[in-house]
């Protein structure tokens, strides 16, 4: 048995697992998994009504007219909002010399490989391995030719003795950037289970965008307890 207080945290705690925002029919479903099949609707109302009346649970404003948003009330959790806030401390452009390679070493290495990139996708590669930043950032659109540019950012690394490991959210990402940038690639749960990371390492986080925040924390925080770069 366990109290309201403890039944009410172990629930709040895993609803960051679910969703980044929950509303109370998501609460109701987490604590329904935890309730036997002798619980009522009476006993899954009141404990739902216990959970979101817990202090783990802030409310979203949504107040701000945010079609994105929408209507119905929404919580997120205190351990969701420090995980967000340490993930935005790593993500500072902080420069480390022991992570960045010589602007000149790039340079005679892209010579060398000869391959053809458009201006943007150079620019993209020399930022990449020069700033020394932990986290680096890539955007674009579906068709820039983004795998393609992390293929010559392989290269360039691998010449300098690192070694790149891919990390995606779904199984057909890992396989496209292991085909088409050429990087050993894992799902989130094989790469957290089989990958070896450490200061030779260079992490590649594919769509990151489709990744839980829960699942992206991880991710970096190893990383940086490795002293690789992400």
């Amino acid at each position: 048995q366990v109290s309201l207080e403890e039944f009410a945290l172990r629930v709040a705690h895993g609803l960051p697992e679910r969703n980044a925002r929950i509303t109370r029919h998501e609460v109701q479903n987490a604590v329904a998994e935890m309730l036997s099949e002798h619980a009522d609707a009476t006993m899954l109302e009141r404990l739902t009504d216990v959970v979101l009346a817990h202090r783990e649970l802030v409310v979203v404003d949504t107040s701000s007219g945010d079609p994105k948003v929408g209507w119905e009330q929404q919580w997120t959790t205190r351990r969701l909002l420090a995980l967000e806030a340490e993930l935005t401390n790593h993500f500072q452009p902080v420069a480390h010399p022991s992570r960045a390679l010589d602007p000149t070493f790039v340079a005679a290495t892209l010579a060398f490989l000869n391959r053809p990139l458009g201006q943007d996708q150079a620019d993209t590669v020399s930022r990449l391995c020069t700033q020394g930043h932990f986290v680096e950032v890539v955007v674009g659109r579906a068709g820039t030719g983004k795998t393609y540019t992390m293929r010559t950012v392989r290269e360039v690394y691998e010449t300098a003795g690192k070694r790149l490991v891919g990390v995606c959210p779904t199984g057909r990402a890992a396989r496209e950037l292991a085909d088409g940038a050429g990087i050993e690639s894992f799902t989130i749960p094989r790469f957290n289970m089989h990958a070896h990371l450490d200061a030779n390492t260079i992490v590649v986080v594919d769509e990151a965008a489709m990744c839980a925040t829960v699942d992206l924390h991880q991710i970096v925080t190893r990383a940086h307890a490795t002293g690789a770069k992400v």
